[in-house]
């Protein structure tokens, strides 16, 4: 995760356990919920593109699964997975499909809450505690 995402973190000394969670030959969904502000005028048409066309990105056209969209008082909130996570891939896969369609379609948020079968749940924030 990156200094503006939030979520959830596994940890693990096991190099191929990491390799398989983290490499998108292995399919191993991470499901996010991000905000944006304001409305998305057709979300067929956002699904269709993240779902069927792919969004395209520096490192090429990347695909995903949208699970919901939400309207929540002035946020649009989405929840999707994906399987790979490039460098801020989801802000950017959220501003290509939306830039068409929402005048500043910025991230204000976003919460990673499943890694495969692992689930955020109810863990709540984490804390650093120095002995």
């Amino acid at each position: 995760l990156d200094y503006s995402t939030s979520g959830l973190l596994l940890f693990s000394s096991s190099g191929p356990l990491t390799h398989k969670i983290l490499s998108p030959n292995h399919h191993i969904p991470k499901k996010y919920v991000v905000k944006i502000l304001g409305t998305i005028p057709s979300i067929p048409t956002f699904i269709d593109i993240i779902e069927n066309v792919g969004v395209e990105t520096t490192e090429g056209v990347h695909h995903g699964t949208v699970h919901s969209v939400e309207k929540i008082s002035e946020y649009t909130e989405i929840t999707m997975s994906i399987e790979e996570g490039k460098h801020r891939q989801i802000r950017r896969m959220i501003f290509n499909s939306l830039k068409d369609q929402v005048p500043d379609p910025d991230v204000k948020s976003l919460v990673r809450v499943e890694v495969g079968d692992c689930e955020l749940g109810d863990l709540g924030e984490a804390r650093m505690i120095f002995n």
